[in-house]
């Protein structure tokens, strides 16, 4: 099966490696190598610690200094953030507003498989996580698992297949669950997944509340277009608009290829959603169109490999508001060629591409040019994060877009249902990875708000984003309520030599600062499975969940739900230690 490629660990601050010269990764290492495979197939409570960033005098930051943690330096300054700025008339609140969890406990793991691969999403009733390879659904107002079972029996595909990548959202306007996942098929004898079967599948909850993992909640559709063309589609991002799900995808190819080839190509495909009050009636097929080869700059040729810089990871965004026009990012690095090349090549960015996706009389419609956005500072590889209690370190991916969320944002003058996009990635920073994140407009192709959030003790990573927006919609799909929106969580990893795994929160309400390090889980051992002593560095990841949450608030704001990875406390090095946690989070 195919076996990914790492990143390389760099211990230097962000100041430092701008200012340098950038070498490129060593042999074997590449930034567009293939995410979703396993590495291998296994045959054999938390005490929050409050920590925040506010003004330079206060306890809570005193507190934070301690711990190590930093917004960084512009934070309160806006002209020195990347391409932040705060809308005429705006202003700032300077009150300290510190994220807390409301209620959490562990969700779904499976012991046989590395990375987690955590998505959930919250619906009124229910929440449903999905991870690498097993599905939970849960009890809402009672936080108890009502059922739970394989990718598999829920995909009707059979227990032994190779399941990888599911996401989960849930959509106000059907008011329903949507997901997606990839099958490579039945593994060989060897435990290995194959080539030339992979599947994309995708579906929907015939209802708001599905209790089980069968065809009674759930409607399954699939197209096996890529392994028929012997094309690995990796590392599916799954969004919306109000008609059609899209699920964006890298393309490599032949799918027998080595790990660390490079990316063939970035697609995105679209299927009909279904319409408002009929979620429940399965079309059995249905006809998809896919969107080949989007481009962050110029028109990038997949035969030549030339021509401009090919989108990596396109990550939709899944909507709060519904709207027939959706958008798409991606975080433009260098690729092999373009105008920006600071001695970096392609392990070094300072764009942002939105792609814009619309209904043409019941077809969907990508603009193949998008709005590209220069940051005023660039982006780098993270290092990979160390870990208390041994030598090897974790996987903090490598600079790729991972979930995006759009909607409207009063706090912030956007008032278009999707007139703002939500964004975030780990990048290098701090210790040696940080937590980057945006609001941007995708319309005048501008970043509302950005910022760096990093730490000078721990490694910040695996990180998702979602805004505090309510939305309701009844049977026809009439919108009922549109609250809030104005504040964002955003939840990710902390490592370091003298800490297990972590799980942080940082929040940012209206226009005030961005204040973080709430501990939330602590993993009670260090990661140390399988995947981890080939080249010393274990798969995580390879990403986390946020999901806004659409239960009514008492609070002025609105609630977010989170689920990450922790670790616990393993047997040895052959076994599987990564674990979830889900969290229902105030800003």
């Amino acid at each position: 099966m195919r076996k990914l490629a790492v990143l390389t660990t760099v211990a230097a601050t962000l100041a430092t490696m701008l200012a340098a010269t950038i070498a490129a990764p060593p042999a074997g290492a590449t930034h567009r190598a293939a995410r979703s495979a396993h590495v291998v197939r296994s045959r054999a409570s938390s005490g929050p610690a409050v920590l925040g960033v506010p003004g330079p005098t206060s306890p809570i930051v005193r507190e934070a200094q301690t711990r190590g943690y930093l917004s960084a330096p512009g934070f309160s300054k806006p002209a020195t953030l990347p391409s932040r700025v705060r809308p005429s008339g705006v202003v700032p609140d300077t009150t300290v507003h510190l994220p807390h969890m409301t209620a959490g406990w562990n969700g779904v793991f499976d012991p046989s498989v590395t990375p987690p691969d955590t998505s959930g999403a919250a619906g009124p009733l229910s929440y449903v996580e999905l991870v690498n390879d097993r599905w939970g659904i849960y009890n809402r107002p009672t936080r108890t698992l009502i059922a739970s079972g394989s990718l598999s029996d829920l995909l009707g595909t059979g227990a032994t297949d190779c399941i990888s990548t599911p996401q989960v959202f849930w959509d106000p306007y059907t008011n329903a669950f949507y997901f997606s996942v990839l099958d490579y098929g039945v593994p060989d004898s060897g435990g290995n997944c194959p080539t030339g079967q992979e599947t994309l599948y995708y579906g929907w909850s015939t209802s708001s509340a599905p209790v089980s993992g069968t065809s009674a909640d759930w409607c399954v559709e699939h197209s096996s277009s890529y392994g028929a063309a012997g094309e690995f589609p990796d590392f599916g991002r799954l969004g919306d608009t109000q008609d059609f799900g899209l699920i964006g995808v890298n393309v490599y190819y032949p799918d027998t290829a080595p790990p660390d080839q490079e990316q063939l190509r970035a697609d995105v495909v679209a299927f009909p959603k279904p319409t408002p009050g009929n979620t429940a009636t399965c079309p059995g097929s249905q006809t998809l169109t896919t969107f080949q080869n989007l481009s962050d700059i110029g028109a990038w040729d997949p035969g030549t490999w030339t021509g401009g810089i090919p989108a990596f990871t396109p990550v939709p965004a899944v909507q709060t508001d519904p709207s027939s026009t959706g958008y798409i990012v991606s975080a433009a690095w260098n690729g092999r060629s373009g105008p920006f090349n600071p001695a970096g090549g392609p392990y070094l960015g300072n764009k942002v591409a939105v792609f814009t996706v619309t209904n043409n009389a019941g077809t969907p419609v990508l603009d193949p040019l998008p709005k590209v956005i220069t940051l005023r500072t660039s982006f780098l590889w993270p290092g990979n994060a160390p870990q208390r209690g041994n030598t090897l370190r974790l996987d903090t991916l490598d600079g790729r877009f991972t979930n995006a969320f759009s909607g409207r944002d009063g706090a912030h003058h956007i008032t278009t249902d999707a007139g703002a996009v939500w964004t975030q990635f780990t990048v290098r920073g701090g210790k040696g990875a940080g937590v980057r994140w945006f609001e941007i407009n995708p319309v005048a192709g501008t970043v509302i708000q950005g910022g760096l959030l990093t730490s000078t003790t721990n490694w910040l990573f695996d990180a998702a984003i979602a805004p505090d927006r309510q939305v309701v919609a009844d049977g026809t799909g009439t919108v009922t309520t549109q609250l809030y929106g104005g504040s964002f969580v955003l939840a990710f990893n902390a490592s370091s030599p003298s800490i297990y795994v972590q799980i942080h929160l940082a929040s940012k309400l209206g226009v005030g600062d961005l204040h973080g390090g709430v501990t939330i889980k602590v993993s009670s051992g260090p990661e140390n499975d399988f995947s981890c002593h080939t080249n010393s560095v274990c798969r995580w990841g390879d990403y986390a969940a946020a999901s806004p949450d659409p239960g009514p608030s008492t609070t002025g704001h609105g609630h977010v739900w989170i689920a990450n990875a922790w670790s616990a406390t393993g047997a040895d090095g052959s076994d599987v230690d990564w674990r979830t946690f889900i969290a229902h989070v105030s800003p």
